[in-house]
């Protein structure tokens, strides 16, 4: 129909309505922590109102945890903070990263 706006609906695992955004593997870097979870956006995984430094998104794949990319919210992570935090068991999260390789690619 001329002049009529569609919108395209997106469907979630069990195939109901979802909003715009889906939830998605993030992390970020506060109180010296990275803490892991599955987000809409970065800011939902803050503890508290200390710093936030920095963010980004990960990806698990045939055993490997990949920590890559930036957050909109709180800008690009050091990478040796991402080491610092593993090497010292300072991780929060449903996710058991002994388990896997972890490659850095921030």
């Amino acid at each position: 129909m001329i002049g009529r706006k569609w919108q395209k609906i997106r469907l979630n695992f069990n195939n109901q309505k979802s909003n715009k955004y889906m939830k998605c593997p993030k992390f970020i870097i506060q109180n010296g922590f990275l803490i892991l979870g599955y987000v809409e956006f970065h800011h939902e995984l803050k503890q508290n109102e200390s710093p936030v430094n920095g963010g980004g998104w990960f990806n698990i794949k045939n055993q490997n945890l990949t920590f890559w990319k930036d957050s909109h919210d709180f800008g690009k992570p050091k990478a040796e903070d991402i080491k610092k935090c593993i090497d010292l068991g300072k991780v929060l999260g449903d996710i058991d990263i002994d388990n896997y390789n972890i490659i850095i690619n921030v």
